[in-house]
């Protein structure tokens, strides 16, 4: 070290000692309790502000939720219209192969009637020929 750093020490220490013998006991006494308070406040004051960055976070987080569950809501009602409606379609279409068969059946009595009554004309007309025949 050189002669003006040495200088400069003595001359800070000097101030520094004469700054705590005119603080006395009990001013040395309420420095040395006011560090671990000053660190108290300086926690307390960083857990505000980490718990201020969390709510702002939650915060964040509940409406990015809100908005992914209404565009959730709105996809799910969107396919269940679209479901809805070709339910609707098969319905339609059930209904309409109901009438169909019934129709159907209608029409096969009516030819089976048809048939028989040909059947039984043919027989008759037949009997009637052999008849003649003999």
């Amino acid at each position: 070290m050189n002669p003006n750093d040495l200088e400069t020490l003595v001359t800070a220490t000097q101030t520094i000692a004469a700054v705590l013998s005119g603080l006395g006991v009990p001013g040395l006494l309420a420095l040395a309790l006011s560090g671990p308070a000053m660190v108290i406040v300086a926690m307390l004051y960083f857990e505000h502000l980490r718990t201020k960055r969390a709510e702002q976070s939650q915060q964040i987080y509940r409406e990015e939720t809100s908005r992914i569950l209404e565009a959730y809501r709105i996809d799910t009602q969107k396919i269940l219209r679209e479901v809805g409606g070709e339910h609707a379609e098969a319905v339609a279409q059930y209904r309409e192969n109901v009438e169909f068969v019934k129709n159907y059946e209608r029409m096969a009595d009516s030819l089976q009637t048809l048939i028989v009554n040909n059947t039984r004309a043919m027989e008759r007309l037949t009997t009637i020929v052999e008849t003649r025949k003999i």
